[in-house]
């Protein structure tokens, strides 16, 4: 038996690029992702209202006074889920394509969650670090990594402990809400 491809199993096999994926599959993962872009600017704005809502309503749930401080917390996660659902939009869009209404459910929750508490805890970070920037090393050396290396660290646990505390349990219906109305759309 010959191993080597006849050419009819050349012309049928698919062309593929330098990294061994095949051509096809990343066009149709670029077109998604492309098409899913302007769909995205409407759900991220939509989805960023719903998890503002959901932490006031923690916040007013908890009794806490709407100062300066709660409208600092509201803008930062309003930022956090409106980068976040865009981003989680358009690669949920990428990865669940066309694929059934289950596998586009579970793709968008995954995404928001990961993707709205990963940019939330980097803004967290970034407000860390311009409050200890007083205190860290002016110059880049292997001190500066450290800071930030700590400040980083910080930050995410101080997000993980406290600030995922304002979005539990309000949250979980935003969530699952705009989870639905992203699968309920027909992937392409």
């Amino acid at each position: 038996m010959d191993m080597a491809m006849d050419r009819r199993d050349a012309d049928t096999a698919p062309a593929t690029k330098s990294g061994g994926a095949p051509a096809g599959l990343l066009r149709a993962a670029l077109t998604r992702a492309r098409t899913a872009l302007l769909p995205a600017l409407a759900f991220a704005p939509a989805y960023a209202g719903g998890v503002v809502v959901a932490v006031a309503l923690h916040l007013y749930w908890r009794e806490t006074a709407f100062n300066t401080r709660t409208g600092a917390i509201l803008i930062l996660f309003a930022l956090g889920a409106l980068l976040g659902g865009f981003l989680a939009y358009v690669l949920a869009a990428t990865v669940a394509g066309a694929r059934p209404f289950s596998a586009r459910l579970a793709a968008i929750a995954v995404a928001l969650m990961a993707i709205t508490a990963g940019v939330t805890a980097f803004l967290f970070f970034l407000q860390f670090r311009v409050y200890y920037a007083q205190w860290h090393s002016d110059h880049f050396g292997r001190l500066w990594l450290m800071q930030m290396a700590y400040t980083g660290a910080t930050a995410v646990y101080i997000f993980m402990s406290s600030g995922l505390k304002l979005i539990l349990p309000f949250g979980l219906p935003v969530l699952f809400a705009a989870a639905w109305v992203f699968a309920r759309r027909k992937g392409r």
